[in-house]
């Protein structure tokens, strides 16, 4: 067989991959994952520049593509479609995990002692923040209670409340913003 022959027959055999994917074929998938696997962690590991996190790339590439399949068009081709979706897939598990790190590092730092200035507008102040605090959600307000009030980290925030330690953080970002909004006019300018 010459080259191009070689050449036609894989092209052949490609697209008939790609239909048979679009379709949701199971074995589409398994060849998909023998036949592509290899490649698109390469891409997401130069990407990541580290296995572990090329490896979950990878998987949530593969997992996306086969869920995006029916709208996969089988006239084009699968591979350079499967890498956009592994680079995708690769920044998204870098901002998570530029994220968690971040929450590590927070989390792990004791919670700085609040300075109390004494003053005469100290009783308004208070008043402010006790009212503000009351017109947040309650789920946020009580993230807010047991991380600043009673001492605990994000982590035993979590446990205590039986929620995920992103859902913590999450609410605590939207209750610490809320709060802002409300004590605009508490804020002293800064310097």
């Amino acid at each position: 067989m010459t080259t191009a022959t070689l050449d036609r027959q894989r092209q052949r055999q490609t697209n008939d991959l790609g239909h048979r994917f679009a379709r949701r074929d199971p074995d589409a998938v398994r060849e998909v994952h023998a036949r592509f696997a290899g490649p698109l962690h390469a891409t997401a590991r130069r990407v990541l520049g580290d296995r572990e996190l090329a490896s979950e790339a990878t998987q949530r590439a593969l997992l996306a593509a086969w869920k995006a399949a029916p709208r996969f068009d089988p006239e084009r081709a699968l591979e350079p479609w499967l890498h956009t979706i592994v680079r995708r897939a690769a920044i998204d598990v870098h901002r998570q995990h530029r994220r968690h790190l971040a929450g590590l590092r927070v989390a792990d730092q004791p919670e700085p002692e609040p300075v109390v200035h004494v003053s005469f507008d100290h009783g308004w102040v208070a008043s402010e923040v006790r009212e503000a605090l009351a017109r947040i959600p309650a789920d946020e307000r009580r993230i807010l209670e047991l991380a600043h009030f009673g001492g605990h980290t994000y982590a035993e925030v979590a446990a205590q409340l039986d929620i995920p330690i992103g859902t913590v953080k999450t609410r605590a970002f939207r209750a610490h913003r809320r709060l802002r909004g409300l004590l605009a006019h508490v804020m002293e300018p800064a310097a």
